[in-house]
């Protein structure tokens, strides 16, 4: 615990895309004890090279193996503002079909992991609603309708705190 410990107090105050690998790489079923390094690996994987990023989603799988990984709200959200990000990214890239394609396989992930999501803390966990709120705006930005309308009856099934996030959907 030592080591985690000093590994994680160097990298609040220097933070790299290579220590912060390492400590993924090192401690993947703690990473939902420190939610802002996970965000600050996924930073520097956009702002590195695609194969960075392709790094970064390959972590993401890995990532989601541990349970304790699982059932952190804020590990999910951190998932999905990196993949939401991803969109800019992608459209940047001078080769347009390329970035169509990694768009159309961003966009896949993205409805996998929310499923994902949804099926193990969506209605077990009291704070949901942050997941929940994530994916029906992702849906509409999608304008796929019939998904938001069948995710806010699903999310007002579920009991969980703050669901005002979805009324107001």
């Amino acid at each position: 615990m030592k080591a985690y410990n000093q590994l994680v107090s160097d990298l609040t105050t220097n933070q790299s895309a290579a220590k912060l690998a390492t400590w993924i790489d090192t401690y993947p079923n703690q990473v939902c004890l420190n939610p802002t390094l996970l965000d600050s690996y996924f930073k520097h994987a956009k702002e590195d090279s695609l194969i960075k990023i392709e790094d970064a989603l390959s972590q993401i799988d890995k990532l989601l193996y541990f349970p304790s990984n699982n059932h952190s709200v804020d590990v999910w959200m951190s998932f999905f503002q990196f993949l939401n990000e991803l969109e800019d990214v992608y459209a940047s890239l001078p080769d347009k079909v390329a970035a169509q394609d990694l768009e159309t396989k961003r966009e896949a992930k993205q409805i996998k992991l929310y499923e994902r999501a949804i099926e193990n803390i969506g209605s077990t966990h009291i704070g949901a609603a942050k997941i929940w709120a994530s994916y029906i705006d992702f849906e509409t930005m999608r304008n796929n309708l019939a998904k938001v309308n069948l995710l806010c009856f699903k999310a007002l099934e579920t009991p969980m705190q703050n669901n005002t996030q979805i009324l107001t959907k």
